[in-house]
């Protein structure tokens, strides 16, 4: 979805982008078994691991404030 409306918004000079995020370690998780989040981590390619929130968030802030 991102690649036509991208297209569609560049006639005015709006970049569109995607932030497809993994698996993040989240107040719903902390009630899983350790076990269990170690599992879930390890499904995530690269690295592997469960995300943090503050890692997320300054991924999105510092994408938002770079200029091309």
């Amino acid at each position: 979805m991102t690649l036509p409306i991208a297209r569609e918004l560049a006639r005015y000079g709006i970049r569109v982008m995607t932030i497809a995020p993994g698996i993040f370690d989240t107040p719903m998780l902390a009630s899983f078994a350790p076990a269990a989040r170690e599992s879930l981590g390890q499904q995530v390619p690269f690295p592997p691991r469960l995300g943090k929130p503050s890692e997320y968030a300054a991924l999105v802030s510092t994408s938002s404030r770079t200029k091309c």
